[in-house]
């Protein structure tokens, strides 16, 4: 879904500034904030959740990592070991 953003003219002037640019910044800082997890902040930025990891670490910012995100993931581990057993 593409979306068309007006950038004020005191932005672009100053730097050029793309929509890719500031849609970025945005999933950034909303995953920074916490507003969402690290999948629904790449999928903003038009990214794999892996890509969107790099990113981050290449700007040296955390990765969250809490009880819920360990749970999930050890799910998805059982899931792929009990798949691969069949």
């Amino acid at each position: 879904m593409e979306m068309l953003v007006n950038i004020p003219d005191v932005i672009t002037n100053v730097k050029s500034v793309s929509q890719d640019d500031i849609v970025l910044a945005l999933a950034i800082q909303l995953y920074v904030d916490e507003e969402v997890s690290l999948a629904k902040a790449a999928e903003i930025a038009g990214m794999t959740r892996f890509e969107f990891q790099k990113l981050l670490a290449d700007k040296n910012i955390p990765l969250r990592y809490n009880s819920e995100d360990l749970e999930r993931e050890m799910e998805t581990v059982k899931k792929f070991l009990s798949d691969s057993n069949k």
